[in-house]
């Protein structure tokens, strides 16, 4: 868990906010060196989800796949998409 980056142990949670700014999932904690895809796995979030629900996610988040798996979408800030964009 010690992380190079931030000079000491770290851990994650992944945490849902609602658009009211409701919190709504807290996982359990993972190693701070898990993968944002690993943690949402792990955690079972997906099994939450209902078919067209849109999920908002920084770019750490590489779910899509497993979001269309359960006709939901994926939203990432526009400015990220064009950077995915320019490395492909």
């Amino acid at each position: 868990m010690y992380s190079f980056y931030y000079s000491g142990e770290t851990i994650k949670f992944l945490v849902g906010i609602a658009a009211s700014g409701r919190v709504t999932f807290i996982s359990v904690a993972h190693r701070g060196g898990a993968s944002d895809k690993f943690i949402v796995s792990d955690s079972n979030f997906l099994n939450l989800l209902k078919a067209d629900d849109e999920e908002m996610a920084d770019k750490g988040f590489l779910i899509e796949e497993e979001l269309s798996n359960i006709q939901g979408k994926l939203i990432q800030p526009t400015f990220l998409k064009r950077r995915q964009r320019q490395q492909k």
